[in-house]
């Protein structure tokens, strides 16, 4: 690790990187970016467009000087598979930028591919990522043929055209026009989290919510939504009890390992319902809970404490839990 670090600190401290092998990679869907926003301010309509856009400059200043670590990616069948950083599999990105003598500002983007550091000039338009100049190390990599170092490559260094980029507190989501995702965590948040690696016999509080598209819905102390994690008796499995309000409730089955909580089969409803009024109804709020349970196969899960804990999904849907 040492060795990393100080192949990354020599290709940081170079006062200008011009490397004579370059990748380009200016593409059409960024004159197309262009034209499109052009076509949008001339129009005489109100904008229909996502709320959650941000500039170029908002979105820099969310990405730089951050460590992000690869945490999860998404290749062309859509499965996410969550990712684990390892000595000799490595994955990493950090954006940065100096003031030249000239008052110039330049970017510059560095990490490790597998296990070769990698470094260059980097730009952004809108939300489009354009990598210039790269070098990389050229150490033979014993595991440079898996799958996640083919994804990696391509998505980032835009074989499938220039990347998009979108950030979302600790998350950083790194996509292709086919699709393809690369999903980092800020290596910084990871340290403060500790992987679940059993819960079993804990009941918590729902307090809060978030949906895809990071926005939060605090869940009041009295609505009554809770998780619980318990043994059924029967078949001794680990069932996770949600419950929303005083009626709305499902099971589900699931295993716990490395921070993963990985759901076995679908929904069981309890037989016997009530027909109790909910102190307080949340339906298109108990409507996004169901969702974010039945469109994910696992779930990240860690502890903040002992009595913070949090499940995420890939597609960003957050539960926040407290005891």
């Amino acid at each position: 690790m040492e060795e990393k670090s100080a192949k990354l600190e020599k290709i940081e401290s170079q006062p200008m990187i011009r490397f004579s092998k370059k990748k380009r990679f200016f593409v059409k869907n960024v004159l197309l970016s262009a034209i499109i926003l052009l076509i949008a301010a001339c129009s005489d309509s109100p904008s229909t467009g996502n709320s959650n856009t941000i500039s170029a400059e908002a979105l820099e200043t969310a990405i730089a000087n951050r460590d992000w670590v690869l945490d999860q990616y998404e290749a062309n069948d859509r499965i996410v598979t969550p990712f684990t950083n390892e000595e000799d599999l490595e994955f990493t990105v950090r954006f940065s930028s100096i003031a030249e003598p000239d008052g110039s500002i330049r970017r510059y983007a560095i990490g490790t591919n597998v296990c070769n550091a990698y470094g260059g000039d980097y730009m952004l338009q809108e939300n489009i990522l354009t990598l210039e100049n790269v070098t990389e190390d050229t150490e033979s990599c014993e595991r440079a043929n898996e799958s996640s170092a083919a994804l990696f490559a391509r998505v980032l260094f835009a074989a499938d055209g220039a990347p998009m980029l979108a950030v979302d507190g600790s998350q950083l989501v790194i996509s292709s026009g086919s699709n393809q995702r690369l999903i980092f965590i800020d290596d910084d948040a990871v340290s403060l989290l500790s992987p679940v690696e059993s819960i079993v016999e804990t009941t918590w509080t729902v307090q809060s919510i978030q949906d895809t598209n990071g926005m939060t819905q605090v869940i009041p102390a009295n609505a009554e939504w809770g998780v619980a994690f318990h043994i059924d008796g029967a078949d001794s499995q680990e069932l996770m009890a949600v419950k929303l309000g005083s009626c709305n409730s499902f099971n589900l089955e699931y295993t716990v390992s490395d921070g993963t909580l990985t759901k076995l089969g679908n929904f069981m409803f309890p037989e016997h319902g009530c027909t109790a009024i909910a102190p307080i109804q949340l339906p298109d709020l108990e409507l996004m809970v169901y969702r974010i349970f039945s469109e994910s196969a696992a779930f990240g899960i860690f502890k903040k404490s002992d009595d913070e804990l949090t499940i995420s999904t890939d597609s960003n849907g957050l539960l926040e839990l407290v005891r």
